[in-house]
């Protein structure tokens, strides 16, 4: 799998500029453009979908809570590499986030799917190594670029290949039922099985 770097050196050959050395490292101006771009479109794009590398599952502390209203009564503190609360189990159940608290009328435990703050890049995909480049190519194309470097083109390329990848993403797991109404669950058995 690509390192940060290589994923950003791709894409910085893109619109025209040489490779760096080190992401990390390395302290001249592309690189520090390059290293605050690439975490904001790292965050952007591990948020908008529901991400199997960055999916995390995990029981959250309780806090205490001085219940304002009728709303809402525990509060839960969120992991600190939290990005979106994808669910909270049971499925279906109501909650609020408030800051980094998740407010809800659950009893401990409160269980959440959560997508995660994933740098790891030999966690990515392919296909979403690659959405990132041309999500940089993209920025960097109009953030260090002298020339026109056919932002356009980058865009396009981009969702074609953000699509690319959601659409294997969804193909690695199998459905998701949101709904615990007993009528519905005999018939998705029904639907699965093709008798009762």
């Amino acid at each position: 799998m690509a390192s940060s770097t290589q994923i950003v050196n791709m894409a910085l050959l893109k619109v025209g500029h040489g490779p760096l050395i080190s992401l990390d490292l390395d302290e001249s101006e592309v690189a520090v453009t390059a290293r605050a771009v690439y975490d904001l479109c790292l965050d952007d794009m591990l948020a908008a979908h529901p991400w199997n590398f960055a999916n995390q599952r995990v029981s959250l502390p309780q806090l205490t809570y001085t219940q304002v209203g009728d709303a809402w009564t525990y509060a839960y503190q969120l992991p600190n590499d939290c990005l979106r609360v994808h669910s909270v189990e049971p499925l279906g159940a109501q909650f609020e986030i408030n800051g980094r608290v998740l407010l809800c009328n659950l009893a401990p435990p409160a269980v959440v799917t959560y997508m995660r703050r994933e740098s790891d890049t030999t966690m990515f995909t392919p296909l979403f190594s690659m959405a990132l480049v041309y999500r940089l190519a993209m920025e960097f194309s109009t953030t260090l670029s002298a020339r026109d470097t056919h932002t356009s083109n980058f865009t396009q390329q981009y969702f074609g290949k953000l699509q690319e990848a959601k659409a294997a993403d969804g193909q690695e797991e199998g459905p998701r039922y949101e709904d615990d109404n007993p009528l519905a669950a005999q018939r998705r058995w029904y639907d699965e099985e093709g008798t009762f």
